[in-house]
């Protein structure tokens, strides 16, 4: 199988915000406001799911809201990226209710993040053949200042087919 990149973001592109883990609590909802602006500030809109800011029992819905929140995303023509706010410990519930097939025939979408959502990059990769991002949860956007190595993020997402263009000192 051939692994296909999806197209590098630009500003304008809409990024999802779905919790397939672990959600915001509401006494972090500033942190995850401070992400949401600094993806505004790039130039990219972006949608909340209903799964982001909620949390019981160490994750942030059932799994069939879950699941049907993160494959309405993963197949969503107008998503470019799909970025969850953490891992958690529960996403391994989802992997029965995601249909890699059909995501094999879809256009990919960045997925971006690690922890328990590593869970997905595994088999959105082997079985869905797309290039996904192991870096970066969305709640480390949040910093007024990222360091070099959470910055670097951008070199993947916003170049031609995921490739990291060096820069010459």
């Amino acid at each position: 199988m051939s692994i296909r990149f999806p197209p590098k973001l630009v500003p304008g592109d809409l990024i999802a915000i779905t919790a397939p883990s672990s959600g915001v609590p509401q006494h972090l909802h500033a942190r995850l406001e401070l992400a949401i602006k600094n993806l505004r500030a790039k130039g990219f809109r972006v949608r909340e799911g209903e799964c982001l800011r909620t949390q019981h029992k160490n994750k942030s819905a059932s799994k069939t809201s879950r699941a049907k929140e993160l494959m309405c995303y993963l197949t969503d023509h107008e998503v470019k990226a799909v970025m969850p706010p953490w891992g958690g410990d529960l996403a391994i519930e989802l992997l029965e209710l995601l249909d890699f097939n059909r995501l094999a025939k879809t256009e990919p979408k960045w997925f971006v993040g690690f922890s328990d959502l590593s869970t997905f990059h595994f088999p959105l990769t082997t079985l869905s053949g797309w290039a996904t991002v192991h870096g970066p949860n969305l709640m480390d956007l949040g910093a007024k200042e990222l360091d070099p190595t959470t910055q670097a993020i951008w070199n993947i997402l916003e170049s031609d087919r995921g490739t990291v263009v060096k820069q010459h000192a």
